[in-house]
Protein backbone atom coordinates (compact mmCIF):
# COMPACT_ATOMS: atom_id res chain seq x y z
CA UNK A 1 0.00 0.00 0.00
CA UNK A 2 1.15 3.37 -0.68
CA UNK A 3 3.21 4.59 2.22
CA UNK A 4 0.64 7.70 3.24
CA UNK A 5 -1.78 6.27 2.74
CA UNK A 6 -1.04 3.18 4.57
CA UNK A 7 0.15 6.03 7.35
CA UNK A 8 -2.76 8.03 7.55
CA UNK A 9 -4.86 4.62 7.71
CA UNK A 10 -2.67 3.77 10.60
CA UNK A 11 -3.24 6.77 12.54
CA UNK A 12 -7.30 6.16 11.81
CA UNK A 13 -6.88 3.15 13.52
CA UNK A 14 -7.85 1.36 10.10
CA UNK A 15 -11.15 2.83 8.75
CA UNK A 16 -14.42 1.13 6.44
CA UNK A 17 -12.88 2.29 2.87
CA UNK A 18 -10.01 0.40 3.27
CA UNK A 19 -11.04 -2.79 1.53
CA UNK A 20 -11.76 -0.72 -1.54
CA UNK A 21 -8.15 0.87 -1.26
CA UNK A 22 -6.76 -3.09 -1.11
CA UNK A 23 -8.08 -3.63 -4.45
CA UNK A 24 -7.24 0.02 -5.89
CA UNK A 25 -3.46 -0.40 -4.64
CA UNK A 26 -3.50 -3.55 -6.92
CA UNK A 27 -5.24 -2.07 -9.55
CA UNK A 28 -2.81 0.98 -9.34
CA UNK A 29 -0.10 -1.24 -9.64
CA UNK A 30 -0.95 -2.84 -12.72
CA UNK A 31 -1.67 0.28 -14.97
CA UNK A 32 2.22 1.51 -13.32
CA UNK A 33 4.16 -2.29 -14.09
CA UNK A 34 1.95 -2.48 -17.41
CA UNK A 35 2.95 1.64 -18.45
CA UNK A 36 6.57 1.25 -17.42
CA UNK A 37 7.71 -2.57 -18.98
CA UNK A 38 4.89 -1.33 -22.02
CA UNK A 39 3.63 -5.23 -21.97
CA UNK A 40 1.14 -6.81 -19.85
CA UNK A 41 1.73 -10.63 -17.80
CA UNK A 42 -0.74 -13.19 -18.28
CA UNK A 43 -1.64 -13.13 -14.52
CA UNK A 44 -2.20 -9.07 -14.36
CA UNK A 45 -4.43 -9.25 -17.74
CA UNK A 46 -6.33 -12.41 -16.38
CA UNK A 47 -6.94 -10.18 -13.05
CA UNK A 48 -7.68 -6.96 -13.70
CA UNK A 49 -11.32 -7.49 -15.25
CA UNK A 50 -12.04 -8.71 -11.60
CA UNK A 51 -10.75 -6.22 -9.99
CA UNK A 52 -11.90 -3.41 -12.20
CA UNK A 53 -15.66 -4.54 -11.34
CA UNK A 54 -14.61 -5.52 -7.80
CA UNK A 55 -13.65 -1.82 -7.73
CA UNK A 56 -16.73 -0.35 -9.78
CA UNK A 57 -19.12 -2.48 -7.69
CA UNK A 58 -17.62 -1.25 -4.36
CA UNK A 59 -16.87 2.08 -5.44
CA UNK A 60 -20.66 3.36 -5.45
CA UNK A 61 -20.93 3.53 -1.96
CA UNK A 62 -18.20 5.68 -1.91
CA UNK A 63 -18.06 7.33 -4.76
CA UNK A 64 -20.36 10.84 -3.07
CA UNK A 65 -18.18 11.02 -0.59
CA UNK A 66 -15.17 11.28 -2.54
CA UNK A 67 -16.19 13.71 -5.25
CA UNK A 68 -15.51 16.92 -3.07
CA UNK A 69 -11.96 15.43 -3.35
CA UNK A 70 -11.27 14.91 -6.78
CA UNK A 71 -12.57 18.03 -7.50
CA UNK A 72 -10.11 19.42 -6.05
CA UNK A 73 -7.16 17.82 -8.30
CA UNK A 74 -5.33 18.89 -11.15
CA UNK A 75 -3.44 17.61 -13.88
CA UNK A 76 -0.38 19.84 -14.91
CA UNK A 77 -2.05 22.84 -13.24
CA UNK A 78 -5.61 21.78 -14.87
CA UNK A 79 -8.09 21.02 -12.38
CA UNK A 80 -9.65 17.54 -13.40
CA UNK A 81 -13.00 17.43 -14.56
CA UNK A 82 -13.79 13.52 -14.59
CA UNK A 83 -13.55 11.59 -11.37
CA UNK A 84 -10.02 10.35 -11.89
CA UNK A 85 -10.78 6.41 -10.51
CA UNK A 86 -13.67 6.35 -13.28
CA UNK A 87 -11.39 7.69 -15.98
CA UNK A 88 -8.57 4.79 -15.20
CA UNK A 89 -11.26 2.29 -15.02
CA UNK A 90 -12.94 3.05 -18.62
CA UNK A 91 -10.17 1.05 -19.64
CA UNK A 92 -11.13 -2.78 -19.30
CA UNK A 93 -8.39 -4.88 -20.33
CA UNK A 94 -4.87 -4.44 -18.48
CA UNK A 95 -3.18 -4.21 -21.72
CA UNK A 96 -5.11 -0.74 -22.80
CA UNK A 97 -2.73 0.62 -20.44
CA UNK A 98 0.33 -0.21 -22.43
CA UNK A 99 1.31 3.57 -23.52
CA UNK A 100 -1.83 5.37 -21.57
CA UNK A 101 -0.13 8.68 -20.94
CA UNK A 102 -3.60 9.37 -19.96
CA UNK A 103 -4.51 6.63 -17.54
CA UNK A 104 -0.79 7.17 -16.03
CA UNK A 105 -1.86 11.09 -15.45
CA UNK A 106 -4.75 10.32 -13.57
CA UNK A 107 -2.82 7.87 -11.03
CA UNK A 108 -2.05 11.44 -8.76
CA UNK A 109 -5.41 12.93 -8.54
CA UNK A 110 -6.94 9.57 -7.38
CA UNK A 111 -4.27 8.65 -4.55
CA UNK A 112 -4.51 12.46 -3.90
CA UNK A 113 -8.16 12.07 -3.56
CA UNK A 114 -7.78 9.01 -1.18
CA UNK A 115 -5.44 10.72 1.34
CA UNK A 116 -7.41 13.63 1.05
CA UNK A 117 -10.00 11.95 2.39
CA UNK A 118 -8.51 9.74 5.07
CA UNK A 119 -6.93 12.99 6.63
CA UNK A 120 -10.07 14.41 6.75
CA UNK A 121 -11.06 11.31 8.56
CA UNK A 122 -7.86 11.53 10.71
CA UNK A 123 -9.12 15.66 11.70
CA UNK A 124 -12.73 14.37 12.21
CA UNK A 125 -11.16 11.61 14.56
CA UNK A 126 -8.88 13.84 16.28
CA UNK A 127 -11.73 16.71 16.95
CA UNK A 128 -14.07 14.29 18.74
CA UNK A 129 -11.38 13.13 21.26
Amino acid sequence: MNIVTRSILNQLGGHSIQPLLVVWDEIERIVIETYKQDLVREEEASRYPELREQFLRDYRAWEGELRPYWRKTSINGVPVNRDPFLVILDNTQADQFRRNWEAMQHLPPARETINQYLLGALQQLKGEK
